[in-house]
């Protein structure tokens, strides 16, 4: 089926979806070329699930004091475009003040309460709360000492992480790793050790 569309004077017919579809179908070459791409992402995901649960991950990244739990097993899906996992933060750990800039992150308060530093600003987390980080912004999270129980953090981030970002020059650095190579301050960094 074949439509008609028209803008500022031109017109053209094109194939709607169901057409494409059969267009594809019929082309041996089309088929030859996509076929071993479709078969593998199959095999891949048969290796993952559509559901998960944050408290019984698939895998998990034991990092000392805030385990990194993967509720379901998201390498299974290559093209996606996003990525999640929930921090378990126990008190007195945390991970590294760190910025990216290929991806928009959201932090989203699953229980206990904890720390959320975005751009040198200390903000309170509490069950519930959300959290906006944009690319190239500063940011970590930490469960202070005095408090008596985890911290769980289910964060998110689109597009999602990968290996091919890095090939293409997008960057994500810790703040130590920021200051060893010279790097400039920004503007709150200053305020803070004016306060020191």
């Amino acid at each position: 089926m074949a439509g008609d569309y028209s803008i500022k004077g031109y017109t053209w017919k094109c194939a709607d979806g169901a057409e494409t579809a059969e267009v594809w179908k019929a082309s041996p070459e089309a088929a030859a070329a996509t076929q071993p791409v479709m078969a593998k992402l199959r095999e891949l995901e048969k290796l993952g699930a559509f559901k998960g649960n944050l408290f019984r991950p698939v895998f998990s990244y034991n990092f000392k004091g805030y385990p990194r739990h993967h509720p379901i097993n998201l390498a299974a899906f290559p093209q996606r475009h996003v990525d999640f996992d929930m921090h378990s933060i126990e008190p007195g750990y945390g991970f590294p003040i760190h910025l990216h800039d290929y991806a928009d992150e959201n932090y989203l308060v699953i229980g206990g309460q904890g720390k959320v530093v975005i751009e040198g600003e200390v903000l309170d987390a509490d069950q519930h709360d959300v959290f906006y980080i944009p690319p190239g912004k500063w940011h970590c999270a930490f469960n202070p000492a005095g408090n008596c129980a985890p911290f769980h953090l289910f964060i998110f981030q689109t597009p999602r992480v990968s290996d091919e970002l890095n090939e293409l020059g997008y960057v994500e650095i810790t703040k130590s790793q920021w200051d060893k190579l010279g790097l400039p301050k920004k503007k709150w960094e200053n305020r803070s050790d004016e306060r020191k």
